[in-house]
């Protein structure tokens, strides 16, 4: 199978035999073109990419401390756990947390965890 757009002047590429087989069932199973299909799968590849690259980002520009809180609670443990651990206050954690969150431009701790679910925080036990 081609892939390209109709009036696309660009060279066009073939996918291996068993992943058109997987395109073009998902296709037959959405009921499209498997060029729409292809297209949709890209776009989204593309999405969740830019995702990821913003999430990496954004943890990037935390402080070594406020990557150690968020990974504490991603963790599971609550704001009095995280202080105990860290010896720090309930409010300085909060503090912590919130510098996160702008820096991620999320309104609250579940926004902000919601992202970072696939991620593995379990380097950070101690």
């Amino acid at each position: 199978m081609k892939i390209g757009l109709p009036f696309d002047s660009r060279p066009r590429f073939r996918l291996p035999k068993e992943l058109l087989a997987q395109v073009e069932q998902l296709a037959a199973a959405q009921q499209i073109p498997a060029e729409r299909m292809v297209a949709q799968l890209v776009a989204e590849a593309l999405a969740q990419r830019a995702r990821s690259e913003r999430l990496l980002t954004a943890w990037g520009s935390l402080t070594r401390r406020e990557q150690q809180v968020v990974a504490m609670f991603g963790l599971g443990n609550e704001t009095a756990e995280v202080a105990r651990r860290l010896v720090v206050s309930e409010n300085t954690v909060r503090s912590h947390l919130y510098s996160a969150q702008l820096k991620f431009g999320e309104p609250s701790k579940a926004a902000l965890l919601n992202h970072l679910t696939d991620w593995d925080f379990s380097a950070w036990l101690e």
